[in-house]
């Protein structure tokens, strides 16, 4: 049964696995139990009047050899599966829309599966309830009935990699490993989707910035690459691609491809991501770029820049609640946002350590330039270390997820790929240093 505390629920779906669907049947036995579940679970729920034919039986079959894949790979992991469920969701998932709701029909009805509906939302009401909304993904689990007839076919969760195909990539099935996508409209509404704008074949840079990204998911996709996750390849996203002026300069951050884990956004951060994540069986550990934007500002304009003293470390005020938002806000804001009046203070000590920060709008530094640089830093490494070092790399905005035992190597790894980068352009003296930093996987770590 799905669990009833609120607590316990939201926990639920922090640690769930992506469910894309992609994977197979692989053996006699996992064909033999996915042809007793149709039987005895699937079909009887059609009703005795209603013919099933050939046709769709094996729709059935296909649904379940995938859906039994991804959901026992979650449960060899203790973790639920989860899955969005509406039509558009659906759509294109293997045996078509109708097969799957009739699988998971038949499954529930059996006692093999638990749902936990949608995503908890704390509703601003009198009353305060936490309701699911239906609209969200929804979570899936095995029950002890549906492990023990799986136990009976010869199926443990161990050797689950002999029975199922579980799911990976597929080259030509994925979908764009960069996306240009349009500035989206001032009053959109936060579930407007962005419009994405073709790639043509004769533009440069776009091409040499999918002709990247293809051989880094080539390199991390490969099987035993990237374990602890679902994980299907990375996309790079640049913005404001319909404004006048854009040459692939603006964005370029980096994203889970869609329907599998993203695990840049997992609950817990850092510490959830250390737990969960394995880069070529290893555990992991990361290393990122401490005010990374602000740091790649001083860059941009030739500043100077200390990497030893922690940037948000301003005495009489908090490092994170006031410092680090204030700085947050006004790079983001392209200039010396002024803020609420308990932050007028922080911006004048601020501004008085950093006077480049005075200077962004004349610039015309946006948060978008500094994403860029800062993206274009980020792949520099993993391509450094995948090339030179044989290191596997997966990137978090500002920062790196390695190997544990490689944290040092990566630390080394982002300075100089900082360095080159700015030496290359032209835009600082070589030595300006960042203070690249390992970051603690103890969820009660200050933020970075």
């Amino acid at each position: 049964m799905a669990p009833e505390d609120p607590a316990d629920r939201r926990a639920v779906r922090d640690t769930a696995h992506a469910m894309p669907l992609k994977g197979a049947v692989a053996s006699t036995q996992a064909d033999a139990l996915v042809s007793f579940l149709i039987n005895s679970a699937v079909v009887p729920l059609q009703g005795v009047k209603k013919r099933i034919g050939p046709a769709m039986l094996a729709k059935y079959r296909t649904a379940l050899g995938a859906f039994l894949g991804d959901l026992l790979a979650a449960a060899a992991q203790g973790c639920w599966g989860q899955r969005k469920t509406n039509n558009a969701a659906l759509s294109g998932c293997p045996g078509g829309r109708r097969a799957f709701s009739d699988m998971r029909a038949g499954l529930c009805a059996q006692g093999y599966l638990d749902e936990l509906p949608g995503y908890i939302r704390l509703e601003e009401l009198e009353r305060g309830q936490e309701v699911d909304n239906p609209y969200g993904a929804t979570c899936f689990r095995p029950t002890r009935a549906l492990l023990s007839l799986t136990s009976a076919h010869g199926i443990t969760l161990e050797g689950l990699m002999d029975h199922f195909a579980t799911s990976r990539p597929v080259a030509g099935d994925m979908s764009p490993c960069v996306e240009a996508r349009g500035a989206k409209p001032k009053k959109a509404s936060k579930a407007a989707k962005p419009v994405l704008l073709p790639i043509r074949p004769d533009d440069a840079a776009g091409q040499a910035n999918i002709r990247r990204m293809e051989a880094i998911n080539a390199h991390l996709t490969q099987p035993g690459r990237v374990d602890g996750i679902l994980f299907g390849g990375l996309r790079r996203v640049f913005n404001d691609a319909d404004r006048k002026g854009f040459a692939w300069q603006w964005g370029g951050r980096f994203y889970s491809m869609p329907n599998w884990t993203a695990y840049e956004n997992l609950k817990g951060k850092t510490a959830a991501r250390c737990k969960r994540i394995r880069l070529d069986g290893h555990a992991v550990a990361e290393v990122d770029i401490s005010a990374a934007h602000l740091t790649i500002l001083h860059g941009l304009l030739g500043a100077p820049f200390d990497p030893d003293r922690d940037p948000y470390d301003l005495p009489g005020f908090d490092r994170g609640k006031e410092v680090k938002l204030w700085t947050k806000k006004a790079l983001g804001a392209c200039g010396p946002f002024r803020g609420e009046k308990q932050l007028w203070g922080v911006r004048e000590a601020m501004l008085s350590r950093y006077p480049v920060l005075d200077g962004l709008e004349a610039q015309g530094i946006t948060a978008l330039d500094l994403q860029y640089h800062e993206s274009e830093i980020i792949l520099a490494a993993m391509e450094e270390l995948r090339e030179r070092h044989g290191v596997a790399a997966l990137p978090i905005h500002d920062g790196l997820i390695v190997p544990v035992q490689a944290q040092d190597l990566a630390q080394g790894v982002l300075v100089e790929s900082f360095q080159r980068y700015f030496r290359e352009a032209g835009r600082s003296a070589p030595m300006l240093t960042p203070r690249v930093q390992k970051v603690p996987s103890a969820p009660s770590s200050p933020a970075s």
